[in-house]
């Protein structure tokens, strides 16, 4: 979903956190650690102030467990986001617990954190996966803005658009990965600079 907010399926799957208190605005992060993308959303967040959730991949960590555990000494919140990003959709229930599982203990060995939110890759995932996620002691956590901030968009276009949609208690999508190394600085430097305007407050989501 792009430039719209997630409020149809809010109402359809209640069993999953779409946003959060309504004092702050809340931004996450998919896909990390990456060695280019995160370094750049960590720098600008400390700029900022802003403490942020990453959703991080399991495999990922292991290949960069420095990375990750600076993300946990920069207080942001660390979450799940399964080993290795498949496709939870129709999957089976000892699938997705080996995902989760799998990350979560890679998580806690390289940052000492223990996760408390799971994000399916894709923002896919049925019955099953809602099940094993409360299994393990994780809350299943969406969105409910997506600024696409991926695509091959101009940063200031999908921070305006973003903005737009944006209110409190938003949950907000960002990639630290491959895809959006190239325009993850601009589009987080436009989407403050626009966001000072509507006077937001930033938080991690509370663990």
């Amino acid at each position: 979903m792009r430039f719209i907010t997630t409020k149809p399926l809010q109402i359809l799957f209640p069993q999953v956190r779409w946003t959060g208190p309504t004092d702050h605005v809340y931004l996450t992060f998919d896909d990390g650690p990456h060695p280019i993308t995160t370094p750049i959303a960590l720098q600008i967040l400390s700029e900022r102030g802003v403490k942020a959730t990453f959703f991080l991949i399991g495999s990922h960590v292991e290949r960069f467990p420095e990375l990750a555990a600076r993300i946990a000494s920069q207080g942001h919140t660390i979450a799940n986001h399964t080993y290795d990003h498949p496709s939870l959709l129709f999957r089976r229930s000892i699938f997705v617990s080996e995902q989760i599982e799998k990350a979560q203990e890679i998580i806690r060995r390289n940052t000492g954190a223990t996760t408390r939110h799971f994000r399916p890759p894709y923002g896919l995932g049925g019955p099953t996966m809602y099940k094993a996620a409360r299994k393990h002691g994780h809350e299943v956590v969406f969105w409910d803005v997506d600024p696409g901030d991926h695509e091959n968009r101009a940063p200031a276009t999908i921070a305006r658009r973003l903005t737009h949609t944006l209110r409190p208690g938003s949950i907000v999508l960002f990639h630290d990965n491959e895809n959006t190394k190239a325009r993850i600085a601009d589009v987080l430097r436009s989407f403050f600079e626009i966001a000072d305007r509507g006077q937001f407050h930033f938080a991690a989501l509370p663990v």
